[in-house]
């Protein structure tokens, strides 16, 4: 089974050990074990030998909504290996073969018999893949979900699995139309995977049977599975339709801060398109507070987009002043300023800060935030883009990117304004 590779770009440790195993698979025929698997910690995959017509299709595109990731994520292939007609179940400690009822359902249902007490996803279809997760469409017996997995391979298998538990629980607690729906709220449960693997067969054989590797895995976050990004929506929406996009993006943001959930890494890429509705996803980066209590944040570790971030929540990870303050800050007034540059990509197509205004040149590091003359970006971008800014709505972002926290637009003020704008 070819677990998917880590989304970093360059050479990295698993993907050497890949390398090599697969170099031991071709020339000495020993079972191929993924070395990305080995280091998250993963069972080597069982295999099990079935009627290729009982099998669900496989997608051989790969659904990443990103581009610029499109070459990590790849399809999921298998290794193509010739099997003895007379190859039986379990010898000598070679995949155990067997042979499964005709028919999808038969399929589903006595791989489900013989896998209990474990629940069983067949994967389907990588969908795409972040800086620490990937998201496969997966198929269980009952549903069909988007299901996330951690894999992160600077954390240990505990921290990864602490980290999409805490997510999963976070979500579990929500129930807004444009926040995404998890499935359950434990994404520690041991499950079976099930993937397909391409086959050589003797030829009387070859278009009958096809081979089945099952490993075992927890659960993850599973989600509804939304027919598209936002991204690649936009261009087919009017003015008014992504006015209204913005419209229920803050109301979920609201709604989510009224249950003292605040999300650090809102942005157009992580925001999905369910149906006819924008939903938001990605809960790695949250704070939780109570609701009746202004957030006060002060997590130097946090981590957040730096396009979308917010000056003094910059200054805060680079232990820098903002205007003079140093430590505390107010993450609602953060988040506000994540909300403005997101509503200005969308209803524009553009980002309002490039790379070269946060970054320094050649060595790629982030710029002191007190060096950026932030206003005069804002100034100069609204000039630029004045056929596509009607005058309220530019009032509205620019409340909302205010340089000054303590002068800065807050989440529940911009709803309100863009209420008015949509009547």
């Amino acid at each position: 089974m070819k677990v998917p590779p880590p989304t970093q770009s360059g050479p990295t440790i698993a993907g050497f050990m890949e390398t090599a195993l697969n170099v031991l698979y071709k020339y000495f025929v020993v079972k191929p074990i993924d070395a990305a698997g080995m280091l998250m910690g993963l069972k080597p995959a069982e295999t099990l030998r079935v009627d290729i017509k009982d099998l669900p299709t496989v997608s051989k595109g790969c659904g990443d909504q990103n581009e610029k990731r499109a070459d990590s994520c790849k399809p999921i292939t298998g290794r193509k290996r010739r099997l003895a007609p007379s190859e039986s179940a379990g010898s000598d400690g070679e995949p155990a073969l067997k042979r499964m009822p005709h028919g999808k359902d038969s399929l589903m249902s006595t791989l489900s018999a013989e896998t209990k007490p474990l629940k069983m996803f067949i994967i389907k279809q990588k969908l795409g893949c972040g800086a620490e997760g990937v998201v496969y469409l997966v198929e269980s017996p009952d549903k069909t979900v988007a299901r996330k997995k951690n894999v992160d391979l600077l954390k240990t298998p505990d921290e990864r699995q602490a980290d999409i538990q805490r997510e999963t629980s976070i979500l579990s607690q929500l129930d807004h139309p444009n926040i995404i729906k998890v499935h359950s709220d434990n994404a520690l449960e041991k499950v079976l995977d099930v993937t397909e693997e391409d086959v050589g067969l003797d030829d009387s054989e070859s278009q009958d049977y096809v081979l089945i590797s099952t490993s075992e895995d927890i659960a993850g976050m599973q989600m509804d599975v939304a027919s598209n990004s936002l991204e690649k929506v936009l261009p087919e929406l009017n003015h008014s339709e992504k006015l209204s996009v913005c419209h229920q993006i803050l109301d979920a943001v609201v709604y989510m801060h009224s249950k003292g959930i605040f999300n650090y890494d809102i942005k157009p890429g992580n925001i999905l398109w369910l149906g006819q509705r924008p939903v938001l996803i990605d809960f790695g980066i949250c704070g939780i507070y109570k609701p009746s209590v202004e957030p006060v944040f002060n997590d130097s570790e946090a981590g957040s987009t730096l396009h979308y971030s917010s000056p003094e929540f910059i200054c805060l990870r680079e232990s820098l002043p903002w205007l003079g303050k140093k430590g505390n800050i107010n993450l609602n007034k953060c988040i506000s300023w994540n909300l403005g540059v997101s509503i200005t990509e969308i209803m524009t197509g553009q980002r309002l800060f490039r790379d070269e205004d946060l970054f320094t040149p050649l060595t790629g590091a982030t710029k002191d935030p007190s060096k950026i003359n932030y206003q005069e970006l804002i100034d100069t971008f609204f000039e630029q883009n004045r056929d596509q800014m009607p005058e309220k709505l530019e009032v509205l972002i620019r409340g909302l990117v205010n340089p000054d926290p303590d002068q800065r637009l807050s989440v529940d003020a911009a709803k309100a304004q863009l209420e008015e704008m949509l009547k």
